[in-house]
């Protein structure tokens, strides 16, 4: 069993724009490799896609599908980061006047939680869930009558597993990734920020080292 080396990097990306982060040169063969990003800023579905080469080389400017690929992997389909949305079923009045207990089942959200609802006739906007229990939440909002639908978002700060791959890679010897020199990196990620504002990441890069270099 090697050793597992975890590395984590900021990653700020412009309005709309675009930008990629890699891994650390690994001068051993690895495996096990798993990436986790986390946002600052809350990220709606399909806001952040990413796309992941694994194990490319860099040929110049940019890093792109033309590079190399240890192993034969090749550049992945881009994915959406994505949050929790849930169907609401039901609206009702909490008896206080201010409050209107939303059902939505198996919700999983937590006092405190902000949450966009959306797809209602009455309750849309954005309000912090209290009084949660498994199937129900409660926000404060005047009740008006029970539209029995819509959709609520959660917003917070993401945080997701995106890629994970147990397979062994050969090790990579690539000292600048501006450099034009034979190597590589274990695992290069390009996102993509669909959002009208920047946008700050935090990406978690963990893989296992094996202890003979070639």
């Amino acid at each position: 069993m090697g050793q597992y080396r975890q590395i984590t990097k900021t990653l700020s990306i412009a309005a709309a724009g675009t930008a990629r982060l890699w891994d650390a040169p690994s001068s051993m063969p690895f495996r096990n490799v798993s990436i986790s990003v986390k946002s600052t800023q809350p990220v709606l579905v399909d806001d952040l896609t990413y796309e992941i080469l694994l194990g490319g080389r860099w040929n110049g400017t940019p890093f792109d599908s033309t590079s190399t690929h240890i192993g034969g992997a090749s550049q992945g389909a881009a994915s959406a980061l994505t949050v929790v949305t849930g169907a609401i079923t039901q609206y009702a009045d909490a008896g206080d006047a201010i409050h209107v207990v939303v059902t939505s089942a198996g919700h999983g959200l937590l006092d405190g939680d902000t949450v966009t609802i959306t797809g209602s006739t009455n309750y849309n906007g954005t309000f912090t869930v209290s009084s949660s229990a498994t199937n129900t939440f409660e926000i404060v909002d005047t009740w008006v009558v029970d539209d029995a639908a819509g959709t609520w978002t959660f917003h917070g700060d993401v945080a997701e597993l995106i890629f994970e791959d147990a397979s062994t890679h050969p090790a990579n010897s690539l000292s600048s990734p501006t450099s034009h020199h034979s190597g590589g990196y274990p695992v290069v990620v390009e996102f993509v920020n669909g959002t009208a504002s920047p946008l700050t990441l935090y990406v978690t890069f963990v893989s296992e080292t094996l202890g003979t270099n070639v």
